[in-house]
């Protein structure tokens, strides 16, 4: 059984979960673990920090704040 694969049996107890949990980080958006969220979130949050970047006056700095749990996507987003 191959790792796609085992993502279609449900775990039937603790120990299966814990084995199928997968705690690396994405490495890119092609990683089938990768969920784009923009469409539920009414709005694409990279291309809003994109426009805010391209606007910004030099001289003028850009404050922004990624918060959030460990492991909730401040990185991949």
């Amino acid at each position: 059984m191959n790792r796609e694969e085992e993502f279609k049996v449900p775990a039937e107890n603790i120990d299966d979960a814990v084995k199928a949990l997968d705690l690396q980080p994405l490495k890119n958006y092609d990683d089938p673990r990768y969920v784009d969220c923009s469409e539920v979130r009414g709005s694409n949050v990279v291309r809003s920090i994109e426009k805010l970047l391209d606007s910004k006056r030099e001289g003028n700095f850009l404050h922004l704040l990624f918060s959030g749990y460990r492991g909730n996507g401040k990185t991949n987003e």
